[in-house]
């Protein structure tokens, strides 16, 4: 008697819906939460009643009925059963429910306990922030996007007025030069210094527009950026090796995607420039039908991520690869170099 007035109260007061069927999937019993649910007055209503005969849709007794059945064919327990049920008060909720064989003394299946959840406000919460991370990614997107674009027009002005200013200005000391060299040794040498100082202006000037927007970015492939870039990037960098690979047709991508696969490229090469340590790089470009990955590792320094906050550099390549839809693995650890993989879309909006 105290067994069975303890296992009623813990029926009754736990936050949860249980019931239990025999084999042929007809209820024996419930608790108070599971008979209000359903449309019953009282828990003993519901001996002999099959899913048929309560407050749900017929589908979703089809649905039930289908996992009782697995159950007691296969013996082992279904866990974690997201399932829709209309319930007696006319709510439409999501329940995550559990079920599991009983079995008598001789091991023979029985029937099958159950026991679900209410998980209706989750779901919504759930679907809020995957709703606020949905507009979060776009914005970041757009933000991008508009970084982009003033970066072109940066770096176009910076060619095209101040090159072109630098350009004249060494045209007119080279003249000043010409005339002056073997005359006026003093006016010779004040030229040749303007000439030698806007040739290093302008030197500067071609890399930092190569750095902000590559004019090659929006009329050549990603391969050919690429190789261009780590060209520039190794004539900056000689101490530090690198193998570079591609694989699949790299000829058509969108514009998007080959601006995401460059900054990502560039921030990399940066962090290991300055900080991995590192003395090879490999970097691997590869498309599988409408999924495109790049792979950069080094054999650098690495790092304890579980001690250690992501640098700036890796922030930025994790907002870019999510921006665009993708993902981003870092796999690192002290001494074993450092390694980032990036999986993107190429169908937008996946």
């Amino acid at each position: 008697m105290l067994q069975q007035d303890l296992l009623g109260g813990i029926l009754e007061n736990v936050a949860a819906s249980i019931f239990w069927k025999d084999r042929g999937s007809c209820y024996l019993g419930c608790n108070e939460q599971f008979a209000r649910e359903a449309g019953l007055s009282s828990p003993p209503e519901i001996a002999g009643k099959t899913d048929y005969g309560l407050a749900w849709t017929r589908e979703q007794a089809d649905f039930y009925r289908e996992c009782d059945r697995r159950v007691m064919e296969s013996g082992e327990p279904m866990l974690n059963i997201e399932e829709a049920q209309r319930q007696a008060d006319g709510r439409d909720v999501v329940i995550l429910t559990n079920k599991v064989p009983l079995r008598d003394a001789s091991g023979r299946i029985t029937g099958l306990l159950g026991i679900y959840m209410d998980i209706t406000e989750r779901k919504r919460q759930e679907e809020r922030l995957e709703q606020s991370l949905e507009e979060n990614r776009l914005l970041t997107q757009r933000c991008m996007r508009l970084q982009e674009e003033e970066r072109r027009q940066v770096a176009h002005e910076l060619h095209d007025e101040l090159g072109q200013f630098l350009a004249a200005i060494q045209m007119r000391a080279s003249y000043v030069l010409a005339k002056a060299e073997g005359e006026a040794p003093d006016i010779a040498d004040a030229a040749a210094d303007i000439v030698r100082a806007s040739q290093e202006t302008l030197d500067t000037i071609r890399d930092l527009v190569r750095r902000l927007r590559p004019a090659v970015l929006d009329y050549l492939g990603v391969e050919d950026v690429f190789r261009s870039t780590l060209a520039d990037w190794h004539a900056r960098c000689q101490s530090i090796d690198y193998s570079f690979s591609v694989s699949g047709d790299m000829e058509i991508l969108p514009v998007e995607i080959r601006v995401v696969l460059y900054r990502i490229l560039q921030e990399g090469l940066t962090n290991i420039s300055k900080h991995a340590g590192a003395r090879h790089v490999v970097i691997a470009l590869k498309r599988e039908h409408d999924r495109i990955e790049l792979e950069i590792t080094d054999d650098g320094n690495g790092m304890d991520m579980d001690t250690r906050s992501a640098g700036v550099g890796i922030q930025g390549m994790r907002e870019r690869a999510r921006a665009a839809g993708g993902e981003i693995q870092i796999q690192t650890s002290p001494g074993q170099g450092l390694k980032v993989s990036v999986a993107l879309p190429l169908v937008q909006g996946a």
